[in-house]
Parts: C-alpha cells; structure tokens; sequence
C-alpha cells in the first residue's frame, strides 16, 4: 500500500512540475550504485526522490556528513529512514549493505552540495570497485525537463579514464542555475 501511494505521489510531483522520466529497460537490475547531476538547487533532489517513487524503485541515499541538520531530518523522515551520511566509515557500510542485499539501489551524492563545488566526492567508484555492482549514470535536464538514467556503467579498474568518461557525459545538461555548476573535477 505504502508503495503504491508513493507511485502516485511521485507521479504527482513530476506532473505538476513539468517533468518526464526515462530509465533503460536493465535498470532495474538487482544492485547499482547511483549518481546524479547536476545539482544546483534542492529541488533537483525532490524531483529526484519523486522519480524513484514514481518507478517504485528502492533506494538508499548516502550523503556527506556535513549535511545541515534539518536536511538530514527530512531525508531520514521522508525516506523512511533509508539513509545514512558518509563518515571514515561510509565506504566500509556501503560496500557491506551492497554485499548483503539481494536487490539495492545505493545512491551516492557526489556534488556533497546544491551549491557551486570545486569537485566531486568519489566514494561511489570506491564502492563500486570494491563490490563490482555497476554505477547508474543519472542526469537531471532543465532545457528538456527529463530525467532518469542513461546507462548502467562497468567500471574498467582505470580510475582517471572511467571518471573522465563520467565527467565528459555531464557537460550535455541544463542545471537549474548554470551559474552554480561547474564542470566536473575529481
């Protein structure tokens, strides 16, 4: 029942916010890893939450630790407490709740910020190496008001190459406030 109401509320949200979702046929595999830009505004991570609901997908959301206190809030509450915030220890739980889970969606929030960012946090490649679980490659496109994923990705092993693979596919997309985006750095 709960499920259903978030399909519908997710639904809702995308509507009436003029938004289209569009995820492959293989994304709804067993686990990925799920990242997502850009972000310039906290709506971007509403319109986020609305589409997983909307897909009636599961998804745990990792955030930096430095969150502000009502945002963890909101999160743990709207989320029904599917998240956690990274710490020197955010790696080792991820890459064990991947390990242990059957059927998971890990969303990492790379930006760490709706703010202007100098560079990406990269836990997300750590955890994808460690568990070898493909990486969800999400966007959000303000020209269009689609989002979704374009394609799972398979890291090779070469950190810097599959990076710069990630960081060059970003640059094709409208972020709500081109001035707070910067090109992606590692």
């Amino acid at each position: 029942m709960l499920k259903q109401m978030k399909k519908i509320i997710g639904f809702l949200i995308l509507k009436l916010g003029g938004w289209k979702d569009d995820y492959p046929k293989d994304f709804d595999s067993k686990k990925s890893i799920f990242i997502s830009a850009p972000h310039t505004s906290i709506k971007d991570y509403l319109f986020s939450i609305a589409s997983f609901w909307k897909q009636g997908l599961d998804v745990f959301i990792v955030h930096e630790n430095e969150q502000i206190s009502i945002l963890k809030c909101f999160f743990k509450k709207i989320l029904g407490r599917k998240s956690c915030f990274l710490s020197e220890e955010g790696v080792a739980f991820s890459v064990n709740l991947l390990n242990n889970s059957d059927k998971l969606i890990l969303a990492f929030s790379t930006e760490s910020t709706s703010g202007k960012t100098k560079i990406w946090r990269t836990e997300f490649y750590e955890v994808a190496q460690k568990t070898n679980v493909p990486i969800a490659i999400g966007y959000l496109d303000y020209s269009d008001k689609i989002m979704g994923v374009s394609q799972l990705f398979t890291i090779t092993g070469n950190k810097k190459r599959d990076l710069e693979k990630i960081s060059k596919f970003y640059n094709n997309f409208t972020p709500r406030y081109p001035n707070k985006y910067k090109t992606i750095v590692f």
